[in-house]
């Protein structure tokens, strides 16, 4: 007889487009697969699209719990997991990481496991609800040794219980060219980048390089992919600097890997992050990257064989990378094969799915024992 699947809540803020967010879509979709678990996830708003439908699509549950106060809002997160007999709550990003507090001691006897997945520090209460729902933990899951670091000195997380899983990436979507991209075929060079438009991806850092790249080889292209409050502004930057044409902002994009295929470099301009999705598709998509050195870029680019890695905030040495890397097209082709094999062996879904399944495993076992933890 087939043992019963073991019922895991995954609980997150929202599922529009994200990082997180596709990660939790990822993972959720790999553990449907295995004998051993059967996903749920929670959503803590209205934001459904696109990964609330594409979860149902694949036959995965997901509860919506939009509205009402915060404890409210807890109290119901609760009542679904004690009705749904969730014997393990998996938490992504800080926003799933406080309300699953609350909701596991409300129900009282559902492990909790949270997440970090950037380099983010929140004030005043938020921040210790996070520091309370991190000690509550049977294991933290964080996606790069930068992060676990952070959390450990910044949120006095217990780094015995931190274990570092890093994001994947499906290389059956993303696929490279040997001589698709436009400026192998006489259009103009065309660097990207794929990311919300916010302060923290730095979209002015973008513009400028941009400026600056254009005026050192001339006709060339920009696309940006992601929407985000600085959109205006960064338009605005991009018009001051003469790149108002030549910058083109795309809006949020589902269709990335047809996007990467564009591409003859990728810039992530960012001045913090996690482990970022978008450059281990850009790698999975055999596109050179230029990245800024922040957050878990250090440890999925290897500087000077799988990409090049430039200090946060300077336009001169990403341009300084971009125009290399140009110049010499046999090292581009290089770097992106040698990106594409360790996106493939690396940062695979399969690793990612089955060292959270191991996690699982080992959690519920000792729960199983009996555990002191709280």
């Amino acid at each position: 007889m087939t043992p019963a699947k073991r019922k895991i809540a995954l609980v997150i803020g929202q599922l529009g487009l994200g990082g997180g967010e596709g990660q939790l879509f990822e993972l959720a979709t790999g553990l449907s697969r295995e004998e051993a678990f059967e996903p749920h996830v929670y959503c803590l708003s209205a934001r459904m699209e696109p990964y609330g439908r594409l979860l149902k699509e694949a036959g995965i549950a997901v509860t919506q719990i939009p509205t009402g106060a915060d404890f409210l809002r807890a109290l119901k997160l609760a009542r679904s997991l004690r009705s749904d007999g969730a014997e393990l709550v998996h938490s992504f990003l800080f926003i799933g990481n406080r309300y699953s507090l609350l909701a596991t001691k409300l129900v009282g006897g559902i492990p909790l496991i949270t997440s970090a997945r950037n380099c983010k520090r929140d004030p005043g209460i938020l921040g210790a609800l996070n520091r309370a729902a991190f000690r509550a933990s049977r294991a933290i899951v964080c996606n790069s040794r930068a992060v676990a670091r952070y959390i450990g000195e910044v949120y006095g997380a217990p780094t015995e219980r931190i274990v570092v899983i890093y994001n994947g990436v499906d290389p059956r979507r993303f696929f490279p060219l040997t001589n698709g991209r436009q400026s192998a075929n006489g259009g103009p060079v065309v660097i990207g980048t794929v990311g919300r438009v916010e302060l923290q991806k730095n979209p002015f850092l973008f513009v400028e390089a941009a400026a600056e790249l254009r005026r050192r080889i001339g006709e060339c292209r920009f696309l940006v992919a992601g929407g985000g409050s600085q959109l205006a502004a960064a338009k605005f930057r991009a018009a001051s600097l003469g790149v108002g044409d030549e910058v083109e902002f795309l809006g949020p994009r589902t269709d990335i890997p047809e996007f990467m295929r564009q591409l003859d470099v990728f810039w992530l301009t960012s001045d913090w992050e996690g482990t970022p999705n978008a450059v281990l598709e850009a790698m999975a998509s055999g596109v050179p990257v230029v990245a800024t050195e922040v957050g878990g870029c250090a440890e999925i680019i290897e500087d000077g064989l799988t990409g090049y890695l430039v200090p946060p905030g300077s336009v001169s040495d990403l341009v300084m990378r971009t125009e290399a890397l140009l110049k010499d097209r046999s090292k581009a082709k290089e770097i992106g094969r040698q990106a594409v094999e360790t996106a493939r062996k690396k940062f695979s879904l399969e690793a990612m799915v089955g060292a959270a399944s191991r996690l699982y495993r080992r959690v519920l076992d000792n729960e199983g024992e009996g555990s002191d933890r709280g």
